[in-house]
């Protein structure tokens, strides 16, 4: 059965933003935390230990941020709580095409590729020659990157505002849909 096809109360797309925000101020508040912890081993140590690593620098930052970011949105949504905390506060739940609970596969694949964009802008912005402190003009390639960025979000909102089931990418990407609680 085709989750485009079958009559969900599909959630609207103001609710999705408005879960989005909920679950970015807890996202916003771990990046404060981990600049705090890296704010104070650069004062301890004198020094950035990644600013001459930029591949260093982006292995870290998938592994302190982003993989966390990831597993928190996949253990949520493949939970009985079929959802993330913003996602609960919204009143909507993600589920597969049948109505079930995403399978815990299903949720890291959507997590993953609904987190590409952001662990491609990192890769971009790690590679600009100075970053963060004395950035210089950016490579073609971090140009590149960065618009590929905003290419993938614009295509993202467009399919969830244009299309009828308001399904993403990431949401055909595994099959699933997001639907009113």
């Amino acid at each position: 059965m085709d989750a485009v096809n079958v009559d969900w109360r599909i959630a609207p797309v103001k609710k999705r933003l408005i879960a989005f925000a909920w679950d970015y101020l807890w996202m916003s508040l771990y990046i404060i935390i981990l600049a705090s912890v890296s704010t104070g081993l650069l004062f301890a140590t004198g020094r950035n230990l990644l600013q001459n690593n930029p591949i260093l620098w982006d292995f870290v930052s998938f592994l302190t941020l982003i993989l966390p970011v990831i597993c928190y949105f996949a253990l949520q949504e493949s939970s009985s709580q079929r959802g993330t905390w913003g996602k609960k506060r919204a009143g909507i739940v993600v589920v597969n095409s049948h109505g079930g609970q995403l399978t815990r596969g299903q949720a890291f694949s959507r997590a993953i590729v609904k987190f590409i964009p952001w662990q491609i802008a990192h890769t971009s912005i790690f590679q600009i020659e100075g970053w963060p402190l004395n950035p210089q003009d950016p490579s073609i390639g971090s140009t590149a990157g960065l618009m590929l960025v905003w290419i993938l979000v614009g295509v993202y909102f467009a399919a969830m505002v244009f299309s009828k089931s308001r399904r993403t990418p990431y949401d055909w990407a595994v099959g699933s849909i997001v639907v009113l609680e």
